[in-house]
């Protein structure tokens, strides 16, 4: 099994959507590769956010990122993000 880790820093320590683009990030790299061969993990910086400690466990969760990525109006977001 091959691992890809992603580190994100957000551009304010206050950064109100920095789940939301670790949600984003989770959605492109699940369409791009194969969750079957490689282990996705997405985590903030260290020291990158306020809130760093809780953010990283709600992205590390893989129950709460498959739920948030099965909520129709959050994948309309996602999109959205992704498009832009």
């Amino acid at each position: 099994l091959d691992r890809v880790s992603i580190q994100i820093t957000p551009t304010v320590p206050h950064c109100s959507v920095v789940s939301l683009i670790g949600l984003a990030v989770c959605l492109r790299l699940r369409r791009r590769l194969d969750p079957r061969k490689v282990k996705v993990s997405i985590q903030l910086s260290k020291g990158s956010h306020d809130h760093e400690v809780e953010v990283n466990k709600q992205l590390q969760d893989k129950e709460r990122v498959s739920a948030a990525l099965e909520n129709p109006a959050l994948l309309e977001r996602l999109e959205w993000t992704l498009a832009e």
